[in-house]
């Protein structure tokens, strides 16, 4: 696992939606002189806005975490469908879904929950600022 995917999903840490999301982000996309390459702004905000859709749910917990669990599914199918499109892409895929994979798999409470949409939603926004809003 790569360092900037160490993390925990504790709300202790102000660094989490600073650098680490920078960190994260920056490994969702390239950009040099001819070209940006990466993770489609159609898939990372496809996937934001289902994030934010659970999270906006009202009812029980308990009821949201299957949900919350699904969504590895969702990105293993969107990146497979990505990759198998544009093999160029696969670096930046696999580190989505690896990003993904390990957030998805240590909520276990609401407030974990919360935690990843906040970070999700920093690493969109640096995402967007590296040149993601052009791919």
């Amino acid at each position: 696992m790569s360092s900037e995917l160490q993390f925990k999903l504790i709300n202790t840490d102000p660094e989490l939606f600073n650098k680490t999301a920078e960190s994260i982000a920056k490994t969702f996309v390239k950009k040099d002189k001819a070209r940006i390459q990466g993770v489609s702004r159609t898939q990372l905000r496809k996937m934001y806005e289902n994030v934010s859709a659970i999270k906006r749910e009202t009812g029980e917990w308990e009821n949201k975490l299957p949900k919350v669990k699904m969504i590895r599914s969702q990105v293993a199918y969107s990146v497979a469908r990505a990759i198998a499109n544009n093999k160029g892409l696969k670096e930046y895929y696999s580190k989505y879904r690896t990003f993904m994979d390990y957030s998805i798999k240590q909520i276990n409470t609401e407030e974990e929950f919360k935690t990843f949409c906040t970070l999700f939603e920093a690493v969109y926004g640096f995402y967007y600022s590296f040149g993601g809003a052009n791919i």
